[in-house]
């Protein structure tokens, strides 16, 4: 999926900002690499991985509510 300057000015305008043409032709190759990183990602076999929240085994670590 390639972004094109309508796009880019569609996100822009969503996020309410004003972007000149130069700066639309720079996010507009900024966002497309970072599309294209993503897909990339999704190539990589995750079928079987366990989901996690954090990567370490911390579990409820609370501390007693002393005043």
């Amino acid at each position: 999926m390639n972004l094109g300057p309508k796009e880019v000015r569609h996100v822009a305008k969503l996020s309410a900002i004003e972007v000149s043409d130069a700066e639309v032709e720079k996010y507009m190759s900024d966002l497309n690499s970072i599309l294209e990183y993503i897909d990339r990602l999704s190539e990589i076999p995750t079928r079987g991985v366990v989901p996690t929240f954090h990567v370490h085994g911390v579990v409820n670590a609370f501390r007693d509510d002393i005043i």
